[in-house]
């Protein structure tokens, strides 16, 4: 009896200790469960962070390449309108270089125009004195000594002259200017006196001798 007794406390005694075991292992699997649970919140809250941020971080970059992009396209726009204003610069120099050339090369033909027509001014201002000379001689002879004058109107020595132009002028002194004109298809030269240089009648006669004349 006392075997059975101490035999049923025995296992009564097992039974609780391996009640209790069993309880401790519930409460410690329990204990890692939770531990578990909030390792995994902690890893999904710093996930979510994560994800979170890289979105930010995304989002900032994507705003950065859009705002890089606009400067690279602002600078290759500057560069461009740049490359095109030394390209007009560069041809208006060429330009302003052939109208500085050219404007040399009119200036060196328009003194040599000058000069050449100042050259042929000068034979004909030659010739004409020497047909002047010629025409004098024979009217000398002509007439034997005799003075002679040749009279024509104001309007036609205007109109031999073209109204006394200056490109009719071939000669100046200090009793008048000396024009070309052709009078009665003969070309001569036309000496208008300044009454003001004259001294009277004696010195008019022998200054207008030379040729025709008007007062």
């Amino acid at each position: 009896m006392y075997e059975r007794l101490q035999a049923a406390l025995n296992e009564a005694d097992n039974t609780k200790r391996e009640a209790y075991e069993e309880l401790h292992k519930r409460q410690m699997a329990e204990k890692d469960l939770s531990e578990a649970a909030r390792k995994v919140d902690v890893a999904e809250t710093a996930y979510n962070k994560e994800v979170s941020q890289r979105k930010e971080i995304e989002a900032a970059v994507a705003k950065d390449e859009t705002q890089l992009s606009a400067l690279r396209k602002q600078r290759d726009e500057v560069h461009e309108e740049l490359q095109q204003a030394r390209q007009k610069m560069a041809a208006l120099e060429l330009h302003v270089s052939d109208s500085d050339q050219i404007l040399t090369d009119i200036k060196a033909k328009l003194s040599e125009a000058y000069g050449h027509l100042d050259s042929i001014r000068g034979e004909h201002v030659v010739l004409l004195q020497e047909r002047v000379r010629q025409k004098k001689e024979e009217a000398t002879t002509s007439t034997r000594g005799a003075e002679h004058f040749s009279e024509f109107s104001l309007s036609e020595l205007e109109q031999a002259t073209e109204n006394f132009h200056e490109a009719s002028k071939i000669g100046e002194g200090g009793y008048g200017c000396v024009y070309k004109g052709s009078l009665r298809h003969t070309t001569v030269a036309i000496k208008r006196l300044n009454p003001q240089g004259m001294q009277g009648t004696a010195e008019f006669r022998r200054e207008a001798s030379p040729g025709l004349h008007i007062a």
